[in-house]
């Protein structure tokens, strides 16, 4: 049997991912994605997807009005959450990745290593993060 791993690379730039998302998205009658991630990339796909994703490089601050969401979600996860801005201080036990991968839009990646404290590659820090109004 294949792993992912081996088969990633066929799907990589095929919209597939993104074609998933979207058909998920839009029969669960939900009005909002939610995710946790460390990865710039999983960010720019969701930005791609979605008119607003919160936090974003252009907007650290969370609206007051998605922060008491916020708090629903990450309850019960490990780590330190920071209303305002999304990040979870030790969300995970350990770094998600040999090293963080980074995306083609500098700006984000460095966003991303000045928020989540990266070093060398790796934290244990992670966003929470919002995405709305479907493109």
């Amino acid at each position: 049997m294949a792993s992912w791993n081996g088969n990633q690379q066929k799907f990589q730039g095929k919209r597939v991912g993104s074609s998933l998302v979207k058909i998920l998205f839009d029969n669960s009658g939900m009005q909002k994605l939610a995710c946790t991630t460390q990865n710039p990339i999983m960010f720019c796909f969701l930005r791609k997807l979605f008119s607003k994703v919160y936090p974003s490089p252009e907007q650290k601050l969370v609206p007051d009005n998605l922060r008491s969401l916020g708090l629903k979600l990450i309850r019960g996860r490990r780590g330190v959450f920071h209303q305002d801005t999304f990040i979870v201080e030790d969300l995970y036990s350990r770094c998600l990745y040999p090293k963080i991968p980074e995306s083609k839009d500098q700006i984000v990646n460095n966003w991303f290593k000045n928020a989540l404290k990266i070093k060398e590659g790796l934290t244990c820090n992670g966003f929470l993060f919002i995405a709305e109004d479907k493109k």
